[in-house]
């Protein structure tokens, strides 16, 4: 549903009248209810009843009490008038913006707890040395061109397929891809394009840094990993369920661990 913003009224005839409005028009009387548009329905006030002009978005207001019973006890308006209510589906729409923010409250704080519940649930799960698990094309081309840069006493413990940026970020596609792999000996960062459906398997330069020169290596949230490399402040985001790849979940987990088995207190991703 698109934005929306400002006062919608509506009206729905109730009963035929025997009026005639200033220009001859015919009325009827109606109910009348306001939806207040805020980008979604902020909320919905009931007008009340007037005399609308029938085919017409267009009313007069209900006469006042003197001459309604005079207009009454002559029969030309209905006493009583009829009863109404206000459309359940208008009420939803006329609400859906608290309705929508009560939705995004819920799913911060379930969010919040499986983040939480995931953080603890890797916490406290034993560190693994790897070797990756193989079983996709992807696991195997970063296998492959991981391969080739490899020292005689290298050994790969861990990979995975990251991005620079948030992945929810509206500025995904100006950022890279790359393929981090962490040995016991190096991290390595094979730089790729970020596809749009699917992983780019190419290899556009690389960066390696020596595990004693990685300065800060921290877990910041259930897919981000900070590291400080060569001075500077370098985020991979980590998706756990990207499709394709088979060792997200314990690069995330294990590498920061590997890195730093006891990060020091004075170690944090803003410093």
């Amino acid at each position: 549903m698109a934005l929306r913003f400002g006062s919608e009224e509506k009206m729905a005839c109730l009963q035929a009248v025997r009026l005639r409005g200033a220009d001859g028009e015919d009325l009827c009387i109606a109910h009348k209810y306001t939806i207040t548009w805020v980008g979604a329905g902020a909320w919905v006030s009931d007008d009340g009843y007037v005399l609308r002009v029938v085919d017409r978005d267009a009313y007069y207001p209900i006469p006042e009490p003197a001459d309604l019973q005079a207009m009454q006890e002559a029969g030309t308006m209905p006493e009583p008038f009829p009863p109404y209510s206000i459309p359940v589906i208008d009420y939803i729409f006329g609400y859906s913006l608290w309705i929508v923010l009560a939705l995004v409250a819920i799913g911060s704080v379930i969010g919040a707890r499986r983040r939480k519940q995931v953080l603890a649930e890797d916490a406290a799960a034993p560190v693994t040395t790897g070797p990756p698990v193989l079983s996709t094309k992807v696991d195997r081309y970063i296998a492959e061109e991981t391969g080739k840069l490899l020292r005689a006493t290298e050994l790969v413990q861990h990979q995975a397929y990251a991005y620079d940026r948030d992945p929810a970020s509206k500025g995904l596609a100006l950022g890279n891809a790359y393929f981090a792999v962490l040995t016991n000996e190096r991290l390595i960062l094979i730089k790729a394009r970020i596809g749009a459906f699917s992983i780019m398997r190419e290899n556009r330069g690389v960066e390696t840094f020596e595990r004693a020169d990685i300065e800060l290596a921290t877990r910041v949230d259930d897919d981000q990993l900070m590291f400080r490399l060569a001075g500077q402040m370098r985020p991979l985001w980590v998706q756990r369920d990207k499709g394709g790849v088979s060792n997200q979940a314990a690069f995330l987990r294990d590498v920061p661990r590997l890195l730093f088995p006891t990060p020091p207190s004075d170690r944090s991703a803003g410093t």
